[in-house]
């Protein structure tokens, strides 16, 4: 082996102490706070949902009325 490979390796102290870092930095997943994320997605979809019905309703009204003025018919 070359000088570069042997430099480049890491002691087994190194690698467990860069590992051990590693996983405690990573964030633990709390179910409560998922739960929560997940539940605020899906209300937030409902609430979109129901206000494209409504806007859809709204326009669809006014499309007939527009459209009633022209023919002379009564909504």
């Amino acid at each position: 082996m070359n000088t570069a490979v042997m430099n480049s390796r890491l002691t087994d102290s190194i690698e467990r102490d860069l590992l051990n870092r590693a996983l405690d930095a990573q964030n633990t997943l709390r179910p409560v706070a998922a739960l929560k994320t997940a539940s605020l997605a899906v209300i937030n979809g409902v609430r979109g949902l129901i206000q494209f019905a409504a806007d859809v309703s709204n326009a669809m009204d006014e499309a007939r009325s527009r459209s009633a003025r022209f023919s002379g018919a009564q909504w």
